[in-house]
């Protein structure tokens, strides 16, 4: 009944400002999801990263070039921890999303040209240390990925360890098959790769330093940035 009462200039302006409190809401919407939600972003973004890829599997389209054009993102830290556990769970979540939202090597690139012999490397992620950390871990201090992943299970489950993830019921990690000398002086990238050999395809994981990522892929795929928040 009020609003029957409402003059032509009433209810235009009444409009306009249900109108701007929608568009306000809208415009501060995403931050909100992001900064309170950020784990739902981040699933929602690699389930994007994901379906992009399966497509891409079914093209003719080089792995690596210009015109590669996955919806993907190179989550990039700037850490600060004084609790080695939490940097074990980063670097083993990463790892865990990053084989995931590449097909955990199910997906075949077969029909992909592979530019020259060895990996081709997706980067997912690279955990820098602030030099804060080093009073707490002095440099020579391993992060010891492998005792983590054998002992911890994977998002979600509470059943199923890294290692059972990876490799199967009764394998673990160690130095052997995961780079387990890794130190707080070391930036760290999270990598997917894969090359062709004589028996077909072949796609695995890996930890790397700016070392070895240089030297154990013949090629490394950047993606967009994403700066995401240390502790």
């Amino acid at each position: 009944m009020y609003l029957k009462g409402l003059n032509r200039k009433g209810d235009i302006k009444f409009v306009v400002e249900i109108l701007l409190i929608i568009i306000a809401f809208l415009a501060i919407l995403p931050i909100f999801i992001n900064e309170f939600f950020p784990k739902a972003t981040d699933i929602s973004s690699r389930s994007s990263c994901q379906e992009s890829f399966i497509l891409k599997a079914n093209t003719d389209i080089p792995v690596v070039g210009p015109n590669i054009d996955l919806a993907c993102s190179t989550n990039v830290y700037n850490y600060e921890s004084s609790d080695i556990t939490s940097v074990q769970k980063l670097i083993a979540e990463e790892l865990y999303y990053c084989w995931w939202q590449f097909g955990e090597g199910k997906v075949e690139l077969g029909k992909w040209k592979i530019n020259g012999p060895g990996y081709a490397c997706f980067v997912c992620a690279n955990v820098k240390f602030k030099e804060s950390m080093l009073k707490s871990f002095p440099g020579s201090k391993t992060i010891d990925m492998a005792n983590y992943l054998n002992n911890y299970f994977i998002p979600g489950s509470t059943k199923e360890t890294y290692s059972q993830y990876f490799l199967g019921k009764n394998e673990g990690f160690s130095n052997q098959n995961i780079r387990n000398d890794l130190t707080f002086n070391d930036n760290i990238f999270v990598v997917y790769r894969f090359k062709d050999t004589l028996t077909g395809f072949k796609a695995d994981f890996a930890l790397e330093d700016s070392d070895s990522v240089s030297k154990n892929c013949n090629s490394i795929q950047d993606f967009k940035v994403n700066n995401k928040k240390g502790l």
